[in-house]
């Protein structure tokens, strides 16, 4: 998708309510930039200004009338103040917004010169609007541009997501630059300056613009564009007048009121400055650009996602273990005492390596009962290879007790766990054949039958009995 964005730029604090009725009423998204809104001690030390209220009521109700705008967001640093709007429809579009503030001036940090930006995402594009007022003076092109340096390198924007890298301005898909740059022109002689602006031979005196000549030499402003000036330097005029500066300084015209952009879906529109407003110094300049934006489809999107949540399931159930076990089920028929029972089974591996070990149940100390044993317990398995697991069944006298009595049965569930991968249950079973091994003395004598022959209620009572008589 494309929308139309208009920039507009001026010095002085005083301008009449129309000028912003020249926006377009098909702006997306129109703003408007100040570089000496409020130069007061309070403005400088305490950051507070009653004029950030007032320009920004004098704005919103000068936007042209034939659309409605919501504000995106509003940054000031002392004098330099940026102001941004959108469309009303084109609202729900906007997120991420964040703003910024660099100061360059007295000691390199002051807000008396320096940068405000404002960073949003529109659709899925992200675009960053600086508003800078840079140092003056013809010989200081070279701090003009350190300053460029320093508000590109400290402004950062915090993203929403935490862990996320911090943003720079240049790392953004459009950005926006305008302000009161003060680059001025390298030819100082004011008559012949004055005589190529009476002839508008803009493109002779473009030549000894020291920005042009910072930008060609890459020096500032790498990968900005600038749109063709076609109208007289905005500095410096007499207030209240066309005419240019008559006073001591007597200041050589320039222009230093610009506007560049950066992005590769950014096309110019309109580039001009605005001789009707005869309040500053400077006349205000604006721009107006169409720009690309990333949209998304939702349907594509979807449809794009659904398919990579697909390949990823894929994926991920490709790198999961998985095993074949030949047998799940084991059967221990006629267990006697000390006499060792054995059952087999094996492990067959997939393509995935994996690692195999018996692990606990809930609540319970040992992967299995005390009469049983698997060999091995764990183990690593290559692809496609196996292991044979060997379960062990032996009745000694310290497990043989409950099982004559019928306190315990041959009944166990063994979990076989997959490292990254699922667990297996198998289920181990049997009947014991009971003897006196591991019967009481006092229980056998008392008996007056074979102990194979009695209900295993019937001895676990016998013995309930004989320990009231008789305690051991």
């Amino acid at each position: 998708g494309r929308s139309r964005v208009s920039l507009f730029s001026t010095e002085e604090v005083m301008w009449g309510g129309h000028m912003c009725r020249g926006f377009s009423p098909t702006a997306a998204s129109p703003g408007c930039s100040f570089q000496e809104l409020d130069l007061s001690k309070e403005a400088f030390f305490f950051n507070d200004t009653p004029k950030e209220e007032e320009w920004f009521k004098a704005v919103t109700e000068s936007l042209h009338p034939g659309a409605k705008y919501a504000k995106v967001k509003l940054v000031r640093l002392v004098g330099i103040l940026l102001l941004l709007y959108v469309r009303t429809e084109l609202a729900m579009n906007i997120s991420e917004v964040e703003a910024e503030t660099v100061g360059t001036g007295i000691m390199g940090r002051m807000g008396n010169k320096g940068g405000v930006a404002i960073r949003f995402q529109f659709h899925n594009s992200t675009v960053c609007v600086v508003n800078a007022h840079l140092a003056a003076h013809p010989e200081e092109y070279e701090r003009r541009n350190q300053e460029v340096r320093d508000i590109c390198a400290r402004m950062q924007f915090h993203p929403l997501e935490p862990g996320c890298p911090l943003l720079a301005i240049k790392e953004h898909d459009v950005v926006l630059w305008l302000g009161d740059l003060n680059y001025r022109l390298e030819e100082q002689d004011m008559e012949r300056v004055k005589k190529l602006i009476q002839t508008q031979d803009f493109q002779a005196l473009h030549q000894h613009d020291q920005l042009k000549i910072q930008r060609e030499a890459k020096l500032v402003f790498e990968g900005f564009q600038e749109g063709e000036i076609s109208f007289q330097p905005t500095y410096k005029y007499n207030p209240g007048s066309d005419d240019w500066d008559d006073s001591a300084e007597c200041r050589v015209p320039a222009w230093c009121d610009r506007i560049l952009w950066s992005g590769k879906t950014v096309s110019l529109l309109s580039y001009q400055s605005h001789m009707a407003l005869k309040n500053s110094d400077h006349k205000p300049v604006s721009a107006i650009f169409d720009v690309g934006v990333k949209v998304v489809d939702k349907k594509s999107y979807c449809k794009a996602f659904e398919g990579i949540v697909r390949s990823l399931d894929k994926m991920e159930n490709a790198s999961i273990p998985s095993v074949t076990l030949s047998k799940r089920e084991f059967l221990f028929k006629d267990v006697k005492y000390l006499q060792l029972q054995v059952e087999s089974f094996t492990i067959s591996n997939g393509p995935v390596p994996c690692q195999f070990e018996f692990i606990s149940k809930p609540n319970e100390d040992a992967y299995c009962k005390p009469w049983l044993i698997a060999k091995p317990s764990k183990g690593f398995l290559m692809p496609d290879s196996e292991v044979v697991i060997a379960l062990e069944l032996c009745v000694n006298k310290s497990t043989a007790t409950a099982l004559n009595s019928g306190e315990e049965k041959l009944e166990d569930i063994l979990v076989l766990h997959l490292d990254r991968g699922k667990d297996y249950f198998l289920s181990v079973s049997g009947n014991y054949l009971p003897s006196c091994f591991g019967c009481p003395i006092q229980t056998l004598c008392y008996m007056k039958e074979p102990i194979r022959e009695m209900l295993p209620e019937a001895i676990r009572e016998l013995d309930v009995v004989l320990h009231q008589v008789m305690p051991i």
